[in-house]
């Protein structure tokens, strides 16, 4: 069983916007159930994620043998990930209506781990248990590679 969690507050130096590209983005391999940058302030005419100055997730995941002989080193899991980002640093005056709130979001789901030889290949289905309706989500992910 592991347990895993984030926490994160970005605070500009010199002025009162953080640039979109320092900004924290949720969704994809860390939120499961939710596209890349799926959770967290939209705008609402484009539909574009804005990313956020506030966030905070984690994981809860159980794995288990699959049955299959342990040198070939494929094991599933199950896991229920949770999360919240808010505060993209705009406003209405700059872009327009901003969808944005930092209600927590929670999905579960079942996935398989595969210890392959260039690495850790992870494939995982997940639902949305609590979410907004601007929210993108999937329900299928394939990653590979470490996290750092």
């Amino acid at each position: 069983m592991s347990l895993t969690g984030d926490v994160g507050y970005i605070e500009p130096l010199s002025s009162d916007l953080v640039r979109i590209s320092n900004r924290f983005f949720l969704g994809g391999d860390s939120l499961r159930g939710f596209q890349t940058g799926g959770v967290g302030p939209r705008d609402v005419q484009t539909g574009s994620s804005l990313g956020g100055k506030e966030m905070y997730s984690g994981s809860a995941e159980l794995t288990f043998p699959t049955g299959l002989p342990k040198e070939i080193g494929i094991r599933g899991s199950f896991f229920s990930d949770f999360g919240a980002l808010s505060k993209s640093g705009e406003n209405e005056a700059v872009g327009g209506p901003i969808n944005d709130t930092m209600a927590i979001r929670v999905s579960a789901g079942i996935g398989a781990l595969w210890r392959s030889p260039f690495g850790p290949v992870k494939v995982s289905i997940a639902r949305p248990i609590v979410k907004e309706n601007f929210d993108r989500t999937e329900l299928f992910r394939f990653s590979f590679g470490s996290r750092f």
